[in-house]
């Protein structure tokens, strides 16, 4: 009798953890979001997100590139203080997060970059740099060659 009790509690277990997991409850989705592979200016193949939901500017003129395309919304992050028009046109820029230009404007704390759920970066043709953040699994891309 106890045994199958146990059987019984083990099996409902294994299905709520199951039903959790497939819901996307768990954090963990089972279905990857949608990716898109393009070459950016340095010729490098990239895969990044079909649509970018927190998006880190780490290049002086990709902010403005990115509010052109109209997604400076998804903007999260950047490297330097906005200049003056996007606050008047984007006010919610000065809520962006700045990188600490001090430490690591030439190399970019992945660190701080995970936890704040970045899903890509615009940076400069600096190979090391980038590696890091590619290893973290934050896809990086270059707007400039």
């Amino acid at each position: 009798m106890r045994r199958t009790r146990d059987s019984v509690l083990r099996l409902v277990l294994w299905l709520l953890t199951v039903g959790y997991l497939v819901t996307g409850l768990g954090g963990f989705a089972l279905s990857a979001e949608p990716m898109r592979t393009i070459t950016d200016r340095t010729g490098r193949t990239v895969k990044i997100p079909a649509n970018p939901k927190r998006i880190a500017s780490f290049l002086g003129p990709s902010y403005e590139k990115i509010f052109l395309l109209g997604c400076a919304d998804k903007v999260v992050m950047t490297a330097i203080n906005q200049p003056p028009w996007s606050h008047k046109l984007r006010p919610e820029v000065k809520n962006n997060a700045l990188m600490d230009l001090n430490i690591s404007y030439s190399d970019p704390d992945v660190e701080e970059l995970l936890p704040r759920g970045i899903d890509l970066v615009f940076y400069w043709q600096w190979p090391r740099q980038t590696q890091k953040m590619l290893a973290a699994g934050i896809p990086v891309v270059c707007p400039l060659a």
